[in-house]
């Protein structure tokens, strides 16, 4: 059963580590040297591109999913997207039989749509922009009952996302700085609870794009 958890904490992310484990495998961790001499400081790169939907954030939406309890799987969950978090929604919840529903604006990149339909999810056009389908997407869950996920405000999807930093840890102990991209934050946050609590030294810079 999904826990209502207003922050998540460590224990989350090692449970999270847990449930996606089965999954999906470790991503490489690659020292650049070219890089590192010219910038005079060791570069490592997290390659989550190598993960199945080429994003990160298939390691939140997999624990998010396996914590459905059973009835919350028979009905099904709806999310908004602009194409990453849809595609991580929509592929989790193919793996546990769960149906899946994706709203995006009108007029929405056709290739992430198409990637979103690809892994399973059914696709709902709706909205000038992504906060007319997100209104959308928790009416409808409303209307027919089913799970809302939302984008970013989902301690299990924060939760899983911090494995990354567990994964970084094992392979660089001593790293020092972490540079993380900002969208919706799942990713700042998940390494921020890892490394502010295994390493509070290490420096987390956030950058959006």
């Amino acid at each position: 059963m999904v826990m209502n958890i207003e922050r998540p904490t460590y224990i989350d992310v090692l449970k999270a580590r847990k449930c996606i484990a089965p999954y999906l495998n470790k991503t490489p961790l690659i020292h650049y040297p070219l890089l590192s001499d010219i910038l005079e400081f060791d570069v490592y790169v997290k390659h989550e591109n190598c993960n199945p939907t080429g994003s990160f954030k298939i390691r939140g939406g997999i624990n998010l999913i396996s914590n459905l309890n059973a009835v919350e799987r028979a009905k099904g969950v709806i999310t908004a997207s602009t194409g990453n978090h849809g595609q991580s929604i929509a592929l989790a919840s193919k793996m546990f039989g769960v149906k899946s529903t994706v709203c995006v604006k009108k007029g929405a990149n056709p290739d992430k749509v198409e990637s979103i339909r690809r892994f399973g999810a059914d696709i709902i056009e709706k909205g000038r922009d992504f906060d007319e389908a997100r209104s959308y997407a928790k009416r409808v869950s409303e209307e027919q009952g089913l799970y809302y996920i939302h984008t970013a405000n989902e301690p299990l999807l924060i939760a899983g996302v911090g494995t990354m930093g567990l994964e970084i840890i094992e392979n660089v102990p001593d790293v020092d700085v972490i540079i993380a991209s900002v969208g919706g934050g799942t990713h700042a946050s998940g390494l921020g609870i890892v490394f502010k609590t295994v390493s509070p030294s290490v420096d987390i810079i956030a950058v959006q794009a």
